[in-house]
């Protein structure tokens, strides 16, 4: 058997040989077993790992390590340990390195003063980086390289706070947007602006089904009350169908704007009618009128709820 290196050797101070690699920007989630099976070769042991109480920049990104463990000290772990961060890092942006036991830290990730611990490493869309050899980890231009990794790790964090910063704009302006709207309709448009209001909420709809909270569910519920108030049963799926959109939506529009035609016709009308969307919507009306949703219920008296919320 060849004499191992001073790399190979430090990766085996816990018995059998261990690749540690630690990930930021794989999530919460940690990838099976499975997916460590690479270049060949089936490590012994995967144990992933997610420290607690993540810092605050560091969080919403997600940090995970994974100890892979051999008993066969002669395989080759450079390859492997390429191809380990080169999976870590493939299902988004993300920054993965490779460094021994023991020199984890918040505080010194990728920093200059444990390069020399860090074997390896990749950036999404890049190719790995990994050495074994003592002499280059301890060197000026491995140090150069884990800087670079750490910018790289920085310009990550730093993109998702510019995120979080521009949904916080996007919240302002969804707001902004329901008092727009309100403005130029009020409660109850005109012909003209019922169409409006009909292929808004049918755009926003299919936004919100597509991703929850990309629909704006303010401003549908805003839609939906401006056509309860004109009491057309023929808007009565498109209003089911906005409140169907997502779990926010469903608990943003709430059952009684679905009747503004009032209680009995509504029934009425569904019932007569043959889609899916319909026996639906008339399975949840009856359903609220038995626990009492509907109690005192008519289309003025919600009138006069609405303009109290939104006047």
């Amino acid at each position: 058997m060849a004499r191992l290196n001073e790399v190979e050797e430090a990766l085996c101070s816990l018995g059998p040989v261990t690749v540690t690699v630690f990930v930021v920007g794989a999530g919460h989630r940690p990838l099976p077993p499975e997916a460590f099976h690479l270049a060949g070769l089936v490590p012994d042991e995967v144990f992933p790992f997610e420290p607690a109480e993540q810092p605050p920049r560091i969080a919403p990104r997600g940090l995970l390590s994974y100890d892979l463990s051999f008993t066969d000290t002669s395989l080759d772990l450079r390859t492997y340990t390429r191809e380990a961060l080169r999976r870590v890092c493939a299902d988004g942006p993300a920054v993965a390195w490779a460094a021994f036991e023991g020199t984890f830290h918040y505080d010194r990730l990728l920093t200059a003063d444990v390069a020399s611990s860090v074997y390896g490493y990749c950036v999404s869309g890049a190719e790995p980086v990994v050495t074994f050899e003592a002499a280059t980890l301890r060197g000026e231009s491995w140090k150069a390289l884990i800087a670079q990794a750490r910018s790289a790790l920085d310009a990550l964090l730093d993109d998702e706070q510019e995120n979080e910063e521009e949904e916080v704009e996007v919240e302002v302006e969804e707001e902004d947007e329901e008092e727009l709207w309100l403005a130029r309709h009020g409660l109850r448009p005109d012909a003209r602006g019922l169409g409006e209001v009909r292929a808004l909420l049918a755009e926003r709809t299919r936004r919100e089904r597509d991703s929850q909270g990309e629909g704006n569910t303010l401003l549908m519920r805003l839609c939906c009350v401006q056509l309860c108030h004109a009491g057309d049963l023929g808007d009565i799926e498109l209003i089911w169908n906005a409140k169907s959109a997502s779990f926010d939506a469903s608990h943003s529009i709430d059952v009684q704007l679905l009747c503004g035609a009032g209680l009995q016709a509504t029934k009425e009308f569904l019932a007569s009618q043959t889609s899916p969307q319909s026996s639906a919507a008339l399975e949840r009306i009856l359903h609220s009128e038995a626990t009492g949703d509907f109690d005192g219920f008519s289309p003025a008296r919600r009138f006069a709820y609405d303009a109290a919320c939104y006047l």
